[in-house]
C-alpha cells in the first residue's frame, strides 16, 4: 500500500496540527476556560470545509485532510453586564455606547480588547480607531498573523480594503505555515475576498509553508468556484506544488464529489501525469481514496489504467491491495474496453470505437430478424427452435461483453428503434403491398414515411440547442461572475464552463449544455431542447400513425390469409390461431403494440406539457429546484405558462399566413424569465 501524499505524512500538516494543538491559539482557547467567544472562534465547526491550518482548532483534523483550521463562526452572546464591563475598558468613553450596540457589540467577550480580537467580529469603526490612533497594520501578533490574515479568513472585505489603504502587504506571510492572506481566503472558501485580494495584487502563485500554491488549496478543499477563477486568472491547470502534485491529484485524493475534478477535466488537464516522489497519476490517488466518483470521470477521460508508479503498481493492482470490488470491476472493464484482456485477434476490433458502435447498433437488427425467423421456420418441434434461440442468446451475450461499452444505453435504444421501424417496412412492402388498396391506404403511408423520416432525421441529427463558447469567452464568464458575486453553480456549468441560460440544463448524457432543454431522448440518440423539440413532436406524430397503419396491415393480412373462428372461439383462440398463421406477422403485431404504447403516452404528456402548463419535461421533473416556479401540491404555476392556445402558436411556431404572430425567444441567450410578449390571447390579426 503506497503512503498518503507528503504533505500527509506526519512531517507535514498532520505534525502542525498537533504542534498547533498544544500551542497557538488552540492553547488560548483551553486556557481562557472563561471566554466562550474565543472557544466558539477556534473550537467549532463552520464554513466551506476546510480552511487556514494557523490555529487550528486544538489538533482537531478538517474534513478532508489532516489540514486544522481557524473556524470563522460567530460566538455566543455574552451577558449584558460583561458588555457593559467591557465599554470603558475598550474605548474609554461611555459616550461610545449606541455606537457598539449598532456595531454587534453585545457579541465581544470582556477579554478581547486587542485589534485582532475585535477585527474578528468586523467591527470596522472600533478597528478604525485604533489602526488610527497609530497602531501598524502590519504588525503581527505573538503568531505571527497580521490583521489582514484574519480579515481575510473571517471575509471582512470591508476591513481588507481599510487596511490595504492604510499600508498592509497584501501578499504578507504569517502564521505555522507562512501562508499569505490570500491562502487563508482560499481555505475557507470565500471566492469574494480571494477576487478581492486579487484586484489589489496579491498572487495566487506563492506557495505556502507546505509548498501548496493557492489552485492546490481551492482543489484539495473542493472550492469549485474558487478553481475555476484562478484558471480563469491565468493559473496553470497543471501546476504542480513542492510534492509535485497537481490540482487534479489532490482533488482526486481529497474531494469525493464530481466538482472540482469535473472542470478540471473541461480545462484539458494532463490526467496522466505522475507526482514528484510516487509517480501516482490521479487515477492512483482515486484509488488509494476510494474515491469512486472520480474514478469514473477519470476512466471516462481517458486516463490509463496501466499507468505505474515508482513500485510498479498500477490503479488496478491498488485497488486490489484495497480489496474494493467496485473499483476492480471498473478497472477492469475500463482494461477491457481497450482490448487488453481479450484475446488476440479481437484487441484491434475492441479498441475501434467506431467499429463497437456499429456492432451495438447492428445487434438489434440481428435479434429481430432472429427471433421472427426461428419462430416461423417450418419445424415441429419445439426444443430444436428452444436451442437455436438458446444460440440467439449465447451471440448476444458474446457481442455484449466484447463489444458494448459504457454508450450502450445511447445506442441500444436507437438501434432497436432503427431495426424495428426497418422490419416493419420489410414486412409492409413484402406482406402487404399486393393486399391492400394503393390510393387509400399505401399512398398515404408512404406520405406519412416521408414526414416520419424527416422529422426523426431532425430530432436526431440537428442541433438540439447546444450553448457555445471559445475557450476566452469562458474564462471571461468566470471572472465577469466571480467579481460581481454571480459565480453560483446554479447558474454556472462546471463542465461546459459557461453561465447557463435560463430553462437549460447539462445533459449528462451529451456532455452539453441544451438550451430549454426537455429531456434526452434515446430512441432519437439526440437531446431534445430549443433546437429540435418542434421536430421531435412531429417525430411522435407521424411515428403513431406509422404504427396504427402497421396493425392495420396485420389484421388485413389475417383476415386475408388465415382461418380464425373468433366470433365462435373467443379471442384467446384467435390469438393462437394467427400465432400460429404466420409467427413473424405476429412478432411484428407485437412490436407494433409495444411501441404504440410509449409513443402514444409521450405525445400526449408533451402535449399536456405544452400547451397547458407551458413548462418542459425537466422543468416538470425539478420544479422545486428553480426560483421561478410555484410549487403546491396540486399544480406548479410557470412564467412561461400564457394560455394554451398562445403556448401552442409560440412553440410551434405557427403564422398562418401572416395570421399569427408568435413569440421567439433565443433560449441559448436568454438569462432571465422577462422577455418581450405579445399581450393578449397569444395570437394576432393583421
Amino acid at each position: 500500500m503506497l503512503p498518503t501524499p507528503r504533505a500527509f505524512r506526519p512531517s507535514g500538516p498532520a505534525q502542525c496540527s498537533r504542534a498547533r494543538s498544544r500551542s497557538g491559539p488552540a492553547r488560548l482557547a483551553r486556557t481562557r476556560a472563561g471566554t466562550p467567544a474565543l472557544r466558539g472562534e477556534w473550537g467549532r465547526g463552520g464554513g466551506n470545509g476546510g480552511g487556514e491550518g494557523e490555529g487550528g482548532g486544538g489538533g482537531r483534523i478538517a474534513s478532508g485532510g489532516a489540514r486544522a483550521r481557524p473556524r470563522a463562526c460567530p460566538p455566543p452572546r455574552p451577558s449584558p453586564a460583561r458588555v457593559k464591563r467591557f465599554l470603558p475598558a475598550c474605548s474609554g468613553r461611555r459616550d461610545l455606547t449606541p455606537r457598539w450596540r449598532t456595531a454587534r457589540m453585545s457579541t465581544i467577550p470582556k477579554r478581547a480588547v486587542c485589534p485582532f480580537s475585535i477585527q474578528r467580529y468586523g467591527i470596522y469603526e472600533r478597528c478604525r480607531e485604533l489602526v488610527e490612533a497609530g497602531y501598524d497594520v502590519r504588525q503581527p501578533d505573538k503568531e505571527n498573523v497580521t490583521l489582514l490574515h484574519w480579515a481575510a479568513i473571517n471575509n471582512r472585505i470591508d476591513l481588507v480594503k481599510y487596511y490595504i489603504s492604510k499600508g498592509a502587504i497584501v501578499d504578507q506571510l504569517g502564521g505555522d505555515l507562512n501562508s499569505t492572506p490570500l491562502h487563508w481566503a482560499t481555505r475557507q472558501g470565500h471566492l469574494s475576498m480571494v477576487v478581492q485580494l486579487m484586484k489589489y495584487g496579491a498572487d495566487p502563485s506563492l506557495i505556502d509553508g507546505e509548498g501548496c500554491s493557492c489552485i492546490h488549496l481551492a482543489a484539495q478543499f473542493g472550492h469549485t468556484s474558487i478553481v475555476a477563477y484562478l484558471i480563469a486568472k491565468g493559473q496553470d491547470v497543471d501546476m504542480m506544488d513542492q510534492n509535485g502534485m497537481t490540482p487534479l491529484m489532490w482533488a482526486a485524493y481529497r474531494t469525493h464529489s464530481v466538482d472540482p475534478t469535473r472542470l478540471l477535466l473541461t480545462f484539458n488537464v494532463s490526467v496522466n501525469l505522475g507526482d514528484k516522489y510516487h509517480k501516482n497519476t490521479a487515477l492512483h490517488w482515486a484509488v488509494l481514496a476510494g474515491n469512486t466518483t472520480v474514478i469514473s470521470l477519470l476512466l471516462e477521460a481517458g486516463a490509463n489504467v496501466d499507468a505505474q508508479n515508482i513500485k510498479g503498481e498500477s490503479a488496478l493492482d491498488l485497488a486490489k491491495q484495497r480489496k474494493n470490488v467496485w473499483m476492480i470491476n471498473h478497472l477492469q472493464e475500463a482494461r477491457q474496453a481497450k482490448g487488453y484482456d481479450n484475446p488476440s485477434f479481437l484487441r484491434k476490433l475492441k479498441a475501434d470505437k467506431e467499429f463497437r458502435q456499429k456492432v451495438m447498433l447492428g445487434t438489434p437488427f440481428l435479434v429481430i430478424w432472429l427471433v421472427g425467423f426461428i419462430a416461423d421456420l417450418n419445424i415441429d418441434s419445439w426444443l430444436i427452435k428452444g436451442l437455436m434461440y438458446g444460440g440467439v442468446w449465447a451471440t448476444v451475450q458474446f457481442l455484449s461483453k466484447s463489444f458494448f461499452d459504457h454508450s450502450m444505453h445511447s445506442a441500444l435504444p436507437l438501434g432497436i428503434y432503427l431495426a424495428t421501424k426497418f422490419w416493419m417496412y420489410v414486412t409492409w412492402f413484402f406482406w402487404f403491398w399486393n393486399d391492400l388498396n394503393f390510393l387509400f391506404i399505401h399512398l398515404p403511408f408512404l406520405a406519412n414515411s416521408v414526414a416520419l423520416f424527416y422529422n426523426f432525421g431532425k430530432s436526431w441529427k440537428s442541433d438540439p440547442g447546444i450553448i457555445k463558447a471559445t475557450e476566452e469567452q469562458k474564462k471571461k464568464t468566470i471572472v465577469e461572475l466571480a467579481e460581481t458575486g454571480s459565480l453560483d453553480l446554479s447558474i454556472f456549468c462546471s463542465t461546459c464552463l459557461i453561465r447557463k441560460p435560463v430553462r437549460s440544463k447539462h445533459c449528462g448524457v451529451c456532455n452539453r449544455c441544451i438550451a430549454k432543454f426537455d429531456h434526452h431522448c434515446p430512441w432519437v440518440g439526440n437531446c431534445v431542447g430549443a433546437g429540435n423539440h418542434r421536430y421531435f413532436m412531429g417525430y411522435l406524430f407521424f411515428l403513431l400513425f406509422m404504427i396504427c397503419w402497421m396493425i392495420y396491415g396485420c389484421i388485413s393480412y389475417w383476415g386475408l390469409h388465415c382461418e380464425t373462428t373468433y366470433t365462435k372461439d373467443g379471442f384467446w383462440t384467435y390469438i393462437t390461431q394467427i400465432a400460429t398463421c404466420s409467427p413473424w406477422m405476429f412478432w411484428m403485431f407485437l412490436n407494433s403494440i409495444f411501441h404504440f404504447m410509449w409513443v402514444a403516452v409521450l405525445l400526449m404528456c408533451q402535449m399536456y406539457q405544452i400547451s397547458c402548463l407551458g413548462i418542459t419535461t425537466n422543468e416538470r421533473m425539478n420544479a422545486r429546484r428553480y426560483k421561478h416556479f410555484k410549487v403546491t401540491t396540486t399544480s406548479i404555476e410557470s412564467p412561461f405558462n400564457h394560455g394554451c392556445v398562445r403556448n401552442i402558436i409560440d412553440f410551434f411556431e405557427f403564422r398562418c399566413c401572416g395570421l399569427f404572430r408568435p413569440v421567439i425567444v433565443d433560449w441559448t441567450r436568454q438569462y432571465t424569465i422577462e422577455y418581450d410578449q405579445i399581450s393578449g390571447s397569444g395570437y394576432q390579426l393583421v
